[in-house]
């Protein structure tokens, strides 16, 4: 049997949770094990149950992508985190690549 794949995802918008949970929940070896709405909530749900894969949101409230991911990381070297983001700046994504976390 194939490995099953658990991902956490966060993001404050409730329909890209629902959009992107349903597209990945779709294939037979992904698990959706956690749709939060901000980074704290990602935070709590990691330190019960640390997934393969994170998806996270670079704006939300309470606690953005960025601080939640660099956190994650520290933690949880071996995580893979996907940071979603519309900004383009190259200072940014060359720090976001720096800290182990792909755009």
């Amino acid at each position: 049997m194939d490995k099953i794949y658990n991902i956490a995802l966060a993001d404050d918008h409730a329909l890209f949770l629902d959009g992107i949970s349903t597209l990945i929940e779709a294939q037979l070896n992904l698990n959706v094990v956690c749709k939060a709405q901000n980074g704290k909530e990602l935070i709590d749900f990691v330190e019960l149950s640390v997934p393969d894969l994170c998806i996270i949101d670079m704006e939300m409230p309470i606690m953005n992508g960025l601080q939640a991911s660099e956190l994650l990381l520290k933690k949880y070297p071996n995580m893979k985190v996907i940071i979603l983001t519309m900004y383009q700046e190259q200072s940014l994504m060359k720090n976001l690549i720096k800290n182990g976390i792909t755009k």
